[in-house]
């Protein structure tokens, strides 16, 4: 994630969206003072050979809210964290970061994520997970039967209301996020590095036609929410238009 003082925007990272290429590219537009969350050491070394560094993750902040008023997972992380001293990292949520930086940023900051077609997000995310150390012989069916699928949700929609200002789409990447930088005062160059890339299938793309039907209902009630709000649907070939806050307050 990126707390960007300097022009004052917040980037929220969702999985599967293409996040650590954006948190790479929007390093380079982030100051001294501003937040730079770690991303994998492979990764770390594109930042690296451009002069940038993580930093301003670290420090103490109010665990109290967060335990009074999160979810159970979200009292532990807190209080994990506090005594860490793990101010912000990666895959924060809105009502998290809210808390950590203060309210009075929060509401003037512009906030912006990115999501995914769901039934190709959690395919990318199946072999994402496979990829892993110790974890080459996982196959789909246990994957699905596991059912962890990469619901992200939580971190920009909260209480039946939009937590961001902005949710672009992993399927309009270069021009959504121009998009946002344009509202953050920003001029986009299109630049994007490839990171984490090159673990799936090519066998598994069309995702219909990896799919099963079961499958495809089990996917579709999970990320419901997502769906209805975003306008995704699964024999989509088009591209669904993002969402903001004034589109859902208007």
């Amino acid at each position: 994630m990126i707390v960007c003082h300097e022009h004052k925007f917040i980037f929220l990272k969702t999985r599967k969206t293409a996040g650590t290429s954006i948190e790479i590219s929007l390093s380079r537009f982030a100051g001294p003072g501003d937040v730079v969350t770690k991303v994998s050491p492979a990764d770390e070394k594109i930042r690296a050979e451009m002069g940038i560094e993580p930093r301003g993750y670290r420090g103490r902040f109010n665990p109290l809210p967060e335990i009074l008023f999160g979810s159970y997972r979200e009292k532990i992380q807190a209080i994990r964290e506090f005594v860490k001293g793990k101010k912000f990292r990666n895959h924060l949520s809105s009502f998290k970061i809210r808390n950590r930086v203060g309210r009075d940023v929060w509401d003037s900051y512009f906030k912006f994520c990115f999501e995914r077609n769901p039934w190709d997000k959690t395919v990318s995310h199946f072999y994402w997970n496979r990829a892993k150390p110790r974890k080459g012989d996982l196959t789909f069916e246990q994957y699905v039967k596991r059912g962890v699928f990469p619901v992200d949700r939580r971190r920009w929609y909260r209480h039946d209301r939009l937590q961001v200002d902005f949710v672009g789409r992993f399927e309009n990447l270069k021009e959504d996020l121009t998009t946002a930088l344009a509202r953050a005062g920003i001029e986009f160059d299109g630049w994007l590095p490839r990171a984490k890339g090159g673990n799936r299938d090519p066998e598994s793309r069309p995702y219909q036609r990896f799919l099963s039907d079961e499958v495809r209902e089990k996917i579709t009630r999970a990320f419901t929410p997502e769906i209805e709000l975003l306008g995704y649907r699964f024999e989509e070939k088009g591209r669904p238009p993002r969402l903001t806050r004034e589109e859902l307050e208007g």
